[in-house]
């Protein structure tokens, strides 16, 4: 991997081993189982309601060097202003609250805490707080305060029933990162987790198994340290087992150097975007890289031209310019901005599901009344297709992934734009 499972930097490559021992749990637990935008593109009346009240939370900044980013709360600002500078939702402006957790779950407690009592938001929107939701999910299914859009990289968007995911699971992100590769034309793969944690032993069957699935053969399946100064006898591993992609849970960026030194140049499996345009230019072997990610291909061209997602690229140009295609920070985007974008989009759609007056003060009730409706649901295409429960019981497991792979520095989707690909055979 040129980051980790939950596709964050690869400073924050710490938090793998809970990602895999998720997925090892996930798959005991489960066995084999398996809107266009809320606001019209021209300028509307500035709307007059009562204001929609919502949270972000998500790791801004962190004490490790390099950790955090504010794309996605910037990406959720842009949703905002763009909304409501068009109409805003059924006449109703929205607010929004932003929080950084630090990274820290004590922190991020305290912060949503701050969220629902003293801002009184009526849900969570696009939360990039992957690596502290386990700490404050009780404490937001007790208040009943919905967050939509996660990073999706345990099991709370599906056990948890206040927690709405707008992609695939994180058990099928794994296959989907299988799957990119054996649609892009390999027939083999390497696997190389980490020694660090026990669960990355326990979750080979899980990433030999997925690769059988997608019609791949398993070269290797081994384990390295991911603090490792070399990655030589790996890369000659690749090489005398002729792998033709290689997921590496490790510090993939020494390891593909490593491997270029040698002569040797797979496929290299990722998740979330991940490498982006930035880490390319600094390492050019990554641009041979697949991978898969829950949300929507927000970085590929097509966003730019897509009457979908025309919208999203029109409001970061004009309020996170720094974020959008040729802006000083899109080398580094992730879909950390995908979806924040998707996850505003979403809650406008429960907003107008539930169907309140532009002078009534909506509740938490009301969103998760609106989400309720959702059966099938795609949002006009940013999402695959999403069924939501009643809110009192768990969420339905959503088999469904995006594909992509790079071409120079350029992200593609496979198969093409805002199309998805699922995992029907499990």
């Amino acid at each position: 991997m040129t980051a980790s499972l939950r596709g964050e930097p690869l400073s924050h490559r710490r938090s793998i081993p809970r990602v895999v021992a998720t997925a090892v749990l996930l798959v005991a637990a489960l066995g084999t189982v398996g809107v266009a935008s809320a606001a019209a593109s021209t300028r509307a009346a500035a709307p007059s309601g009562t204001p929609l009240v919502i949270g972000w939370i998500g790791t801004q900044t962190t004490s490790t060097a390099g950790g955090g980013s504010k794309q996605g709360s910037d990406t959720l600002n842009a949703w905002v202003q763009w909304t409501n500078t068009h109409g805003g939702i059924n006449g109703h402006p929205v607010k929004a609250y932003y929080e950084d957790d630090k990274g820290d779950p004590a922190v991020a407690t305290a912060a949503v805490k701050k969220l629902v009592e003293d801002d009184h938001v009526i849900a969570i929107v696009g939360s990039s707080a992957g690596s502290t939701e386990q700490t404050w999910a009780n404490y937001i299914k007790e208040k009943q305060v919905p967050v939509i859009g996660t990073q999706q990289i345990d099991a709370l968007d599906f056990t948890n029933p206040m927690f709405y995911g707008l992609g695939g699971s994180v058990t099928t992100n794994i296959w989907g990162q299988m799957k990119s590769a054996a649609v892009t034309g390999a027939k083999s793969v390497g696997i190389v987790l980490c020694t660090e944690s026990s669960a990355c032993a326990a979750a080979q069957p899980l990433f030999a198994k997925d690769a059988a699935d997608v019609g791949l053969t398993v070269a290797f399946n081994v384990l390295a340290s991911g603090t490792a100064t070399s990655y030589t006898p790996q890369c000659l591993l690749v090489k005398q087992k002729n792998a033709q992609a290689v997921a590496a849970f490790i510090n993939v960026n020494q390891m593909v150097r490593d491997c270029t030194r040698q002569n040797v140049h797979p496929k290299w499996i990722s998740s979330s975007l991940l490498p982006g345009p930035d880490a390319i230019k600094t390492t050019p072997e990554l641009s041979n890289t697949v991978g898969s990610t829950p949300n929507w291909t927000c970085t590929v061209k097509e966003a730019a031209t897509n009457k979908v997602t025309k919208d999203y690229v029109s409001a970061m140009k004009k309020y996170a310019s720094q974020f959008a295609p040729g802006g000083s920070k899109f080398g580094g985007v992730t879909d950390a901005s995908c979806v924040a974008w998707s996850a505003g989009v979403a809650f406008a759609k429960a907003i107008t599901n539930a169907n309140v007056g532009s002078s009534a003060t909506a509740t938490n009730t009301d969103v998760v009344k609106g989400l309720s409706m959702f059966q099938g649901e795609t949002l006009g295409g940013l999402t695959p297709p999403i069924t939501y429960s009643d809110g009192q019981t768990p969420n339905p497991f959503n088999k469904c992934i995006y594909l992509y792979k790079y071409k120079g520095t350029q992200a593609v989707a496979v198969p093409s734009f805002l199309k998805y690909t699922c995992n029907t055979g499990s």
